[in-house]
């Protein structure tokens, strides 16, 4: 069934071209955080943070798709060249990206990485992929470590989603039951932080406990709704629909969302996510093709943007230091914005083609020498 109604997706230009701009919105965030910071907690670029729930829900989308299509040509190995697949495509990058932000470190204070000297145990916990849930290393080296490793533990679900959703109302099952495990986690997590630690609730709940892969997996669980809504072709689609989810996504950056308990129990995240998915959705019907092209040219290399423009950034606030004294925030920040883009698009089309290609390349040369065993499907 899922064949008849999904094909491989690689010919798809809205898929890169959502991943394109949800690298945009996330440059957006961080270009402005040098000028307004974090707080306040509105504004059309405090929401380009939900950036990545846009990549989180293209990335499952894109899972779910590949690991349908390829489990009848790789057979009972299905599970393992899914994961050789993964680890070679992040792991190269995501590794020389870690190593890069070490040294830059040692050199000068970023503004992306902790003043305290490096902790081998949070090293080691991003480059092994489990800072999605060991909190004191959650978001450490690289900068934005964090997405990566809820990605990558999201990888290991994925066999075992795939045998529990088949169909659009399993999907859904799965997606409330996972916001609900989720919010039951904050209910318990509130009373022990406030009873048995020194943290402040608000704090833990803003930084930690919204990257933790628990609080992350039902924005994952959406992007597996869109595979099975994709199908779906009883949506008479116009165009005013996906311009009606950017206007909704924009206005949202106006919304205070109160994150002490028990209000933080509306999240954010999921509301952004329900959004952004319907946008997907939308931008796979749409026939409005310069919304698609040329951005997603920026999508192709978004992995490889995501992890570059922490430091690019850092560069522009430098080159700012030599123009006027007189030019207002506003403008700073677009000509910082602007910088940020361009440079980061130009060097991720070099770091996409010398590591990110040439890792998925080695990751396939191990899976041609593993000898196939045909699938054989449940009776």
């Amino acid at each position: 069934m899922l064949k008849e109604t999904h094909t491989e997706i690689e010919k798809y230009d809205w898929i890169d071209a959502l991943r394109g701009y949800a690298i945009l919105m996330v440059m957006m965030a961080h270009s402005a955080h040098p000028f307004w910071g974090d707080t306040p907690h509105v504004g059309i670029t405090y929401s380009g943070n939900y950036g990545v729930t846009l990549f989180f829900i293209a990335s499952s989308f894109t899972l779910f798709n590949s690991y349908s299509n390829r489990l009848g040509r790789d057979g009972k190995n299905s599970n393992r060249f899914f994961f050789i697949r993964r680890l070679f495509r992040i792991a190269p990058m995501y590794w020389i990206a870690c190593g890069f932000y070490i040294v830059v470190g040692s050199m000068y204070q970023s503004i992306w990485l902790s003043p305290e000297p490096i902790d081998v145990v949070k090293v080691l916990a991003n480059v092994t992929f489990i800072n999605g849930l060991y909190l004191p290393a959650i978001n450490y080296i690289p900068p934005g470590g964090w997405s990566v490793g809820d990605e990558m533990l999201f990888y290991l679900t994925i066999p075992a989603l795939f045998l529990i959703i088949k169909s659009l109302k399993s999907a859904l099952v799965v997606l409330v039951i996972a916001i609900v495990c989720s919010i039951l986690a904050q209910i318990v997590l509130y009373y022990v932080v406030i009873n048995y630690t020194s943290y402040d609730w608000y704090t833990l709940r803003d930084w930690s406990l919204y990257f933790w892969f628990p609080n992350q997996f039902p924005v994952f669980c959406l992007g597996i709704l869109l595979f099975f809504f994709i199908g779906n072709n009883d949506v008479r689609y116009k165009e005013w629909m996906l311009v009606a989810t950017v206007g909704i996504y924009l206005l949202l950056g106006f919304v205070t969302f109160d994150l002490n308990f028990p209000n933080n129990l509306i999240q954010p995240e999921y509301i952004y996510g329900v959004v952004l998915t319907a946008f997907a959705f939308f931008m796979s019907k749409t026939k409005l093709k310069f919304i698609i092209k040329p951005i997603n040219k920026l999508g192709k290399v978004s992995f490889s943007a995501y992890l570059i423009h922490f430091l690019v950034i850092e560069v522009g606030l430098w080159l700012l230091t030599f123009s006027p004294t007189d030019i207002n925030e506003e403008l700073r920040f677009a000509l910082l914005f602007t910088f940020t883009v361009t440079a980061t698009y130009f060097i991720s089309k070099i770091t996409f083609a010398l590591i990110e290609k040439q890792g998925i390349a080695i990751g396939e040369r191990i899976i041609q020498r593993i000898p196939r065993k045909p699938y054989v499907p449940d009776i």
